[in-house]
Order: C-alpha cells, then structure tokens, then sequence
C-alpha cells in the first residue's frame, strides 16, 4: 500500500547541478496527517512549495471543510498604494492660533 500518491497534471522537469527541480502549475496529493507533538502535520512536497513560493511562513485559513494554506503577506502590502499626499487635510487648520508670539513658560 502507498501513503503517497502525486497525480501530474502538468510537470516540467528542469536540470539544476545533480537534482532536477520540479515546477507544478496543477498537481493534487494524498498524504498522511503525522502526529507532531500534541498537534498534527503533514509534509509538503519541496516542489509544491517552490511552485507556492513559500517562505519561512505561511497563512493558512478554513473555507468549509477545506484548509487553504497560502503564502503569507508582508504586513500592510499595499496601504499605501494610490496614496495621494496632495488631498491630505491640514488637521489642525481648524485650532485656534496663540497670537501672543511669546514662548510659553510652564
């Protein structure tokens, strides 16, 4: 019996050195959930995840009963996009001004 199983849809094999580097752009695999401590695991094939461009994190999320793992966001990517410092309000325009023009002593 095989734990595992890599139905190719599409695979191209490319030479690098001594081992062949996989790209996958459609693959499906059945795997086994380790116990990993008090929790569980699986492994992730290096191609799946070269193809993900995975880092050293993930996001991973529930939709249903599926588990969506996906390559984790730089923390605020994209805020600033279409930011326009020109339509900026002056905040504190409406204060009154201190027209004594002499320092404050405290």
């Amino acid at each position: 019996m095989k734990k595992h199983t890599l139905k190719e849809s599409s695979l191209a094999y490319l030479p690098s050195s001594s081992n062949f580097v996989r790209t996958l752009t459609e693959a499906c695999m059945r795997t086994v959930i380790r116990k990993v401590g008090n929790s569980r695991g699986i492994i992730i094939p290096a191609a799946f995840i070269a193809t993900c461009g995975f880092g050293d994190e993930v996001e991973i999320a529930v939709s249903g009963s599926k588990l969506i793992i996906q390559a984790a966001q730089a923390n605020r990517r994209g805020w600033l996009d279409g930011y326009d410092p020109s339509a900026d309000v002056d905040a504190f325009a409406a204060l009154p001004q201190d027209d004594l023009g002499e320092e404050w002593s405290w």
